[in-house]
């Protein structure tokens, strides 16, 4: 751990225009609580985009590039496990997938990692030969990371708190939201009647959140990081990567070694707890979060409880609610994965 920076020596630091000085005061002093390679010698710091109620940078030693995370502080709002994140980011950087994790601070969460090389996941690039089985390799592998201990992941049980957070703040949600938390319930009990093993799973796989070089696919910001079916992750992939049945097609026979119709049908609900939870989460992000970054969280809210009324109007999603129920070698199957992760 580096001493707080004075008066004398805080002309190591160099900060690039885009990080105003209210936020540079911020980051010497977490820095001060923080451990890693060259931070006793002079260090560039800039802004790194993203991060939502955190404040991301890069900081750039003599020695090695790092992502620093000046955590928000709406944990308790935003169902932030710092500890738990933390620990799964460190289990999951075991799979060779994840970066490595150098220092943290708690109860806050702020925290440095290694600044991984790639690109940045686009629909472009997730287009290219390959990629799609590179980012599912990348799921296997950290599925079967060491398992972490704290609160099991539900993506279903996250959404209800959100809309129940919005009801207590009269924020707006849509006519049918009724239906909509009886249908997370029902969907909640066909996922916890399945015979599949909970799994370290990352439980926010935007797109972007993976990184890109020749034959690798990384995976960063595990803030939700926790045990949980590993359908949430993959929905994710499948169907916020927009791949469609043929991607899908790849993903599960990548992952699963087999293409089964129950894991297409399973894929799309779990999709519609992800994009009600989305939804939820931007509802009451939009009072907090909206007027400090400018962002439409109201917006995005709108689309995604379009986006799910008309899923569920959807003869597809009936369907789906059919054939994703339990199958007789859903165990079998997931044991399967297990020895691929293990290659």
């Amino acid at each position: 751990m580096t001493d707080a920076p004075t008066a004398a020596d805080a002309t190591r630091f160099t900060f690039a225009d885009d990080v105003e000085p209210g936020s540079r005061q911020a980051v010497l002093e977490v820095l001060a609580q923080l451990d890693a390679p060259g931070l006793d010698g002079p260090v560039a710091i800039r802004r790194l985009e993203g991060g939502g109620s955190n404040e991301n940078f890069v900081v750039s030693t003599s020695e090695v590039d790092l992502a620093m995370r000046l955590a928000g502080l709406m944990t308790e709002r935003f169902l932030f496990d710092r500890p738990r994140g933390l620990d799964a980011h460190r289990h999951a950087f075991a799979s060779g997938r994840v970066p490595r994790l150098y220092s943290s601070v708690l109860p806050e969460g702020h925290c440095l990692s290694q600044l991984v090389p790639g690109r940045t996941m686009t629909a472009d690039i997730l287009a290219e030969d390959d990629v799609i089985e590179l980012c599912t390799e990348t799921l296997l592998k950290v599925h079967h990371a060491e398992p972490i201990a704290g609160r099991r992941f539900s993506m279903f049980q996250d959404a209800r708190t959100w809309i129940d957070v919005a009801h207590d703040e009269g924020l707006p949600l849509p006519d049918d939201i009724a239906a909509i938390e009886a249908m997370l319930e029902r969907l909640e009990a066909l996922f916890d009647s399945l015979d599949v093993p909970d799994r370290l799973c990352h439980n926010d796989l935007q797109v972007q959140n993976y990184l890109i070089e020749p034959g690798r696919a990384w995976l960063v910001d595990w803030e939700y990081g926790a045990m949980g079916t590993p359908y949430s992750d993959l929905a994710m992939l499948i169907h916020y990567g927009a791949l469609g049945p043929e991607g899908a097609s790849r993903v599960f026979t990548a992952y699963l070694g087999v293409d089964r119709p129950c894991d297409h049908a399973r894929a799309l609900l779990m999709y519609f707890g992800a994009a009600i939870r989305e939804a939820a989460w931007s509802v009451i992000a939009e009072p907090v979060l909206g007027p400090v970054t400018g962002y439409d969280y109201a917006g995005s809210a709108r689309r995604f409880f379009a986006a799910t009324a008309t899923l569920m109007q959807d003869s597809e999603f009936e369907a789906a609610l059919v054939v994703g129920g339990p199958s007789d070698d859903d165990a079998a199957v997931f044991a399967q994965a297990a020895e691929r992760a293990r290659r």
